[in-house]
């Protein structure tokens, strides 16, 4: 029954001894990788994976032994030399030693309840390979050799994620290629922007008026944007006003202050454009004119 089922599975099925020959190559496998089944009697782990060679094959049998299973990605060749990605799983058996452990055990008057059972008799290493005539068919018949361990490796055909990886990849390295791009085209036009408003006469700025908090006499003015202009006109740093938008009223002559608080108000609740005229009163003593403008627009809270 065992050969029977590994036949009609469709991933890549096949045993393997410790000296690399192969013992077993289901139907599948078989088919997938070109092989007929007079071929078998050759066959070894060099002629169906080249990532396996004489010199390393020895360590690697030495892992499986040690470790009982093994996964990874490699490559089978077809018997035309094309490649065929997959995901190996190796499992180790030892047959005669489970039977040895297992005789010892019931000796103690323990049941032995193995997870999973294989047929000794189907997947043995052969010393020959003999081939039965069944219906006109050929079919591959059990191995007859003895109890000696040997790895059974599933081989499951993953060229299409593989495919869909690459795909995925180039789209990501494409996508990072253009967020980069836009990144750049932005730091670049902000400074553009920056270089416009540090040459530009004055002061540009965007200010912020909370009419809720106003109408609770709490603070409800702040600078969101200054360019460095504001050292000229206020004789603070932008970041400074930013921060504290109060050293904007410091400066302001106390007789204009009152009239430029009304002016913004008005504007913030008509969304009439801003004007203004009025006197600023340096630390040195200096009275400094200055004229300022702005268009309101409405902002939702967030």
């Amino acid at each position: 029954m065992l050969p029977l089922t590994l036949d009609y599975i469709t991933d890549i099925v096949f045993c393997v001894a410790s000296a690399a020959s192969l013992s077993y190559l289901n139907q599948a496998g078989r088919k997938r990788l070109g092989y007929d089944i007079h071929d078998l009697a050759d066959l070894t782990i060099y002629d169906l994976s080249p990532h396996f060679s004489t010199e390393d094959w020895p360590a690697f049998w030495a892992l499986i032994t040690r470790e009982k299973s093994f996964e990874m990605d490699s490559l089978l060749a077809t018997r035309s030399g094309k490649d065929v990605v997959v995901n190996m799983s190796f499992s180790h058996i030892n047959i005669q030693k489970e039977k040895v452990d297992q005789t010892a055990s019931q000796t103690k008057g323990l049941a032995i309840h193995q997870p999973y059972s294989i047929d000794a008799a189907q997947l043995r290493e052969p010393q020959d390979h003999s081939f039965m005539q069944q219906s006109g068919m050929i079919r591959q018949a059990p191995p007859k050799a003895g109890d000696r361990p040997y790895c059974c490796v599933v081989a499951r055909d993953i060229s299409i994620r593989q495919q869909t990886e690459t795909v995925l990849q180039a789209l990501n390295k494409q996508l990072a290629h253009v967020i980069d791009q836009r990144e750049q085209e932005l730091h670049d036009s902000r400074t553009r922007l920056q270089n416009l408003a540090d040459n530009i006469p004055g002061m540009i700025y965007q200010m912020c008026l909370d009419l809720t908090a106003e109408e609770r006499g709490e603070q409800s003015l702040t600078f969101t944007y200054a360019s460095s202009g504001c050292m000229d006109v206020f004789g603070v740093f932008p970041e400074a006003l930013q921060a504290n938008s109060h050293l904007m009223f410091e400066r302001v002559h106390p007789d204009d202050s009152s009239n430029l608080r009304s002016s913004l108000l008005s504007s913030a609740k008509t969304l009439e454009p801003w004007n203004w005229e009025g006197r600023l009163l340096l630390p040195s003593g200096h009275i400094k004119w200055l004229q300022g403008g702005a268009r309101p627009s409405y902002q939702m809270n967030q």
